[in-house]
C-alpha cells in the first residue's frame, strides 16, 4: 500500500514538474546548421529563471545535447579557438566540456582537417563535422550565445512544448545515474 502510494505521488510529481518546466522555460535559437543525415544546434535555454547554452547533435534517429554555465561555455570557446588554430591531416582531441547536469553529457572538441564536435552520454554517441565554410557562422553562434549569458543580445523566444518537456525530463531520469563518458570519437 505504502509503494503503490509512492510510486503514485512521484508520477503526478513527475507529470507536474514536466508542465511547469514546459511553462518556465524558452529557447532562443543562435545556430542551425545540416549536413545530410546531421545537424547541429546552437541555442540557449532558460529554465526557471536560469540560463544554459545548449548543444545538441542529431545523428539521425539518435539526438543528445549538452547543456552548459556560462564558465564552460567560455570554456567551449577557447576550446573552439584552439581547434581553428590547430589543422591536422588527422584527429586530435583539443579538449572537452562536461555537463553538470543530470545526464553527465560530454562535448569533445576535435581538430582535422575539419573541426569535429562529439557529444556522449553513457554508451550513446553522436557527431558532428563542421567543414570550413561553416566555422564562421559556427563561431558567430556560439559568440552570441556568449553575448546572450552577458545579457548584450537575445534571440526571440521559443517556448518549450509540454511534449517535449515531457521528452526531457524522462531523458534525465533515463540517464540517472550517469555512466563517465571519456572517449571522444563515436568509432567513426
Amino acid at each position: 500500500m505504502r509503494y503503490g502510494l509512492a510510486i503514485g505521488l512521484s508520477a503526478v510529481g513527475l507529470i507536474a514538474m514536466t508542465f511547469l518546466f514546459g511553462w518556465f522555460s524558452a529557447i532562443y535559437p543562435y545556430g542551425s546548421f545540416v549536413d545530410h543525415d546531421r545537424a547541429l544546434n546552437i541555442f540557449v535555454t532558460s529554465i526557471g529563471g536560469d540560463t544554459y547554452g545548449l548543444i545538441d547533435i542529431g545523428n539521425g534517429p539518435t539526438e543528445l545535447n549538452v547543456i552548459l554555465e556560462s564558465r564552460q561555455w567560455e570554456s567551449l570557446i577557447a576550446l573552439w579557438r584552439s581547434a581553428r588554430a590547430a589543422r591536422n591531416p588527422g584527429w586530435r582531441a583539443i579538449g572537452a566540456v562536461s555537463e553538470t547536469e543530470a545526464k553527465n553529457g560530454r562535448l569533445f572538441v576535435l581538430a582535422g582537417n575539419t573541426i569535429r564536435f562529439v557529444i556522449r552520454e553513457g554508451q550513446e554517441c553522436v557527431s558532428y563535422d563542421i567543414v570550413s565554410g561553416d566555422q564562421g557562422k559556427v563561431e558567430s553562434a556560439l559568440l552570441r550565445v556568449q553575448d546572450h549569458f552577458a545579457g548584450k543580445i537575445s534571440a526571440q523566444p521559443t517556448s518549450i512544448s509540454a511534449a517535449r518537456a515531457y521528452t526531457a525530463t524522462l531523458d534525465a531520469v533515463r540517464y540517472w545515474p550517469p555512466a563517465p563518458p571519456d572517449l571522444p570519437h563515436c568509432g567513426n
